[in-house]
């Protein structure tokens, strides 16, 4: 399974799909430095896919550190 980098309106935005909608926008483009944390992120989502388990509180916090995890929003669900 492949997902793919668009981002239609949901009920729930994902973790991923929340920091680019924080850190990029049409304009300015991406602040510095997300873009790659983004890709890192996408990239671990797509192979975490192909087992069949993907956790993108555990992702985001990998990649971003858990400190700013907690700055991003704080989850109570999240056990590190």
């Amino acid at each position: 399974m492949s997902f793919q980098r668009n981002f239609a309106a949901t009920k729930e935005t994902s973790r991923i799909n929340q920091f680019k909608l924080t850190h990029y926008s049409d304009k300015k483009g991406w602040g510095a430095g997300a873009k790659e944390k983004y890709d890192e992120m996408f990239d671990a989502k797509e192979r975490a896919s192909q087992s069949g388990e993907v956790d993108e509180e555990r992702i985001v916090a990998d990649v971003l550190g858990y400190s700013a995890m907690k700055l991003i929003s704080p989850s109570p669900d999240l056990n590190l």
